[in-house]
Order: structure tokens, then C-alpha cells, then sequence
């Protein structure tokens, strides 16, 4: 007890309103750039901010260290051994699974952006608030104010939006409250498919749908660069039912070991895995509306393995759609 007398509580409820007050100005500034990239924000960010400094200064201190030591020859074996310590320290630290203390928004309009880096703004040079109570108050307010209503608005976005992609377009879906993303096989359809899902394909889901999990994910075509691309997304996004044909025949080489990484990130993120067989799978959301996958009767070769041609029927607000692997498609049009 006589410790806490000892305390300086006004100093250190001066300190946490002066890091309220600094937080929430940067996160205002920051979040429209944010939301219009299709990135998410993190709620570690805080705690990021406060514990980056000391491993920073330490870590520039140690390599300015190394550096004169080496220029006048004086041996810093100890020095370069602290600093692959703090280096792998710090990197196990980031190595973490975060994903669920990430909090995505659909991208408003350009007006609406603009006006929440303003209104911060003006809150920080309005004479009334100038005092740092007043002005963390305010902001904290507008902070919390602005991530409401976005998340308000991302429960009336489009039902069917669809991704432009080499070749092609993928399907997103999101009814019921669940998302469903539908590849008829032009994820994989460049060698650079994973990069592509990192920086393309995630921001936009994120940009249109203002979440980071993907209830139903369904390819109706496998390579391996698919299945590389597949693993990039189930790490970097949760996905909870991820639907792979079923193939006949010995996948060999890359391709086997993308499918054994793709069941990995898959395991470990707690997704399940169902598989496209002969039997038609059938997707039920709200309001009668639903999915139905089912072999078309053709089967599709990719080097030593064969699985039959899938394709999707849905029925979503009142409006019927069919969409066939991308193999089919074109065999239709070659035989036709």
C-alpha cells in the first residue's frame, strides 16, 4: 500500500492520454489509406507501438556498435551474437497467428475517406480542444464512431461481385452473411499465381467485403500452381471449407508438394477440407437461396492425374447462374 502512495498517478495519467491522444490520431490518419489499399487494421497496433521502441534503439545501437568496431578493427564477436539474438527474437515475435485481431472494412467512397483524416484534423487545431484531454476524447470518439459505421455498412454490400483475373473472372458470393468464392480454375492460371493472391486477390476481398474469412472456397480446377496459390490464401486469410476435386492417378513433383503444404496450412489453421467426388454437393443458405456442385459428365487431364469437370449452379436473389471449370468451358467451345 505504501508503494502505491508512492506512485506519481498524475504523471501516468498524463502519459496515457498523450499515447490515447497519439494512437488514435495515427490510426485516423492512417485508416483511409488502409481501407482504400484493401488492407486490414490491426488491434495489436497499440501494443506494437509501445514495445517497438526499446528492440529499435537497442537494434540501432547494436549495429552502429558493429560498424565502428569494424572500421577501427576491434573485435565485436559478442556484439554481432546480441544482435542475431534480438534479430530472431523479434522475428519470432511477428511469426505469431494474428489473423483473428485483424479487422477489415469494405472500401466507402472517396468523400466519406477523406472526411475522416479531415474531421481529425480539425478536431487537433480546433482552440477548444487543444488541451490533450479534450482532443483524446474527441478523437477516440470518432475512432470508434468511424469503425461502427463502416462495419454497419459492410452488412448491405453486393451479393455477387466478380474479380477480373487473367483468362477469366473468379466469383465471390456473399450471402447470408457467408462468403463464397468460386474458382472455375483462374487462380492458377499464371506462375505467379501466389503472389497475385497475396496482393490482388485478398485486398480485394477485403475492399469489397470488409472480412477476412471465407466460409465456402470452391475450385473446380487443379495445377500446381492452384495449389500454391491455395496455400497463400488459407495462411494469410482463414478459410473454413475449402472444396478440391478428387483425382485419380499419381499427382507427382511440385505438384504433390504444393498439395501436401496446401493440407498443412489448411490443418493448421482449422479449415476443413471436402472433396469433389461423382456425388453432388449441395450449399443451403437463408431464404431458399443456394449452391449446388455437380460432375458434368466430362472428365479433366492435368499430366498424370484426371477428375471429373465440375461445375456450380446457384440460385441467388432471384437470379440463376451456372458457372463450369475453365477446362470444360473451353472444350465446349471446341466442340462446338
Amino acid at each position: 500500500m505504501n508503494y502505491l502512495k508512492k506512485v506519481d498517478w498524475p504523471r501516468i495519467w498524463t502519459k496515457v492520454i498523450y499515447f490515447i491522444h497519439l494512437q488514435a490520431f495515427l490510426t485516423l490518419i492512417s485508416m483511409p489509406i488502409l481501407i482504400a489499399w484493401g488492407l486490414p487494421i490491426s488491434l495489436l497496433s497499440p501494443i506494437g507501438n509501445i514495445i517497438f521502441g526499446p528492440p529499435l534503439t537497442l537494434f540501432l545501437l547494436l549495429s552502429s556498435l558493429i560498424f565502428f568496431c569494424e572500421i577501427i578493427s576491434i573485435p565485436n564477436n559478442a556484439l554481432i551474437w546480441l544482435l542475431d539474438k534480438l534479430t530472431d527474437m523479434w522475428t519470432w515475435s511477428m511469426t505469431g497467428d494474428y489473423k483473428h485481431l485483424l479487422i477489415g472494412f469494405s472500401c466507402p467512397t472517396t468523400i466519406t475517406l477523406i472526411m475522416i483524416p479531415v474531421t481529425a484534423c480539425v478536431i487537433m487545431q480546433y482552440r477548444l480542444t487543444h488541451p490533450k484531454k479534450y482532443a483524446a476524447l474527441l478523437l477516440s470518439i470518432l475512432l470508434c464512431v468511424s469503425c461502427i459505421s463502416l462495419k454497419i455498412r459492410d452488412c448491405y454490400q453486393p451479393s455477387c461481385i466478380k474479380i477480373p483475373r487473367s483468362k477469366g473472372e473468379i466469383m465471390l458470393l456473399n450471402v447470408d452473411k457467408k462468403l463464397t468464392l468460386i474458382d472455375p480454375g483462374y487462380i492458377g492460371s499464371t506462375i505467379s499465381a501466389a503472389t497475385w493472391v497475396t496482393y490482388t486477390l485478398i485486398p480485394e476481398i477485403t475492399k469489397h467485403t470488409g472480412t477476412l474469412t471465407i466460409d465456402h472456397l470452391i475450385v473446380l480446377q487443379l495445377n500446381s500452381a492452384t495449389l500454391e496459390a491455395l496455400t497463400t490464401l488459407c495462411t494469410k486469410i482463414n478459410v473454413k471449407k475449402l472444396y478440391l476435386p478428387w483425382w485419380t492417378g499419381i499427382l507427382k513433383g511440385k505438384g504433390w508438394h504444393n498439395y501436401k503444404k496446401l493440407s498443412k496450412a489448411l490443418d493448421e489453421n482449422g479449415g476443413e477440407r471436402i472433396i469433389l467426388k461423382d456425388i453432388p454437393i449441395t450449399i443451403d443458405y437463408a431464404k431458399s437461396q443456394h449452391l449446388l456442385i455437380k460432375p458434368t459428365g466430362k472428365k479433366i487431364i492435368y499430366k498424370n492425374i484426371t477428375y471429373p469437370a465440375y461445375c456450380v449452379n446457384g440460385a441467388i436473389d432471384n437470379h440463376s447462374f451456372t458457372i463450369y471449370a475453365a477446362k470444360y468451358t473451353k472444350m465446349k467451345r471446341i466442340s462446338q
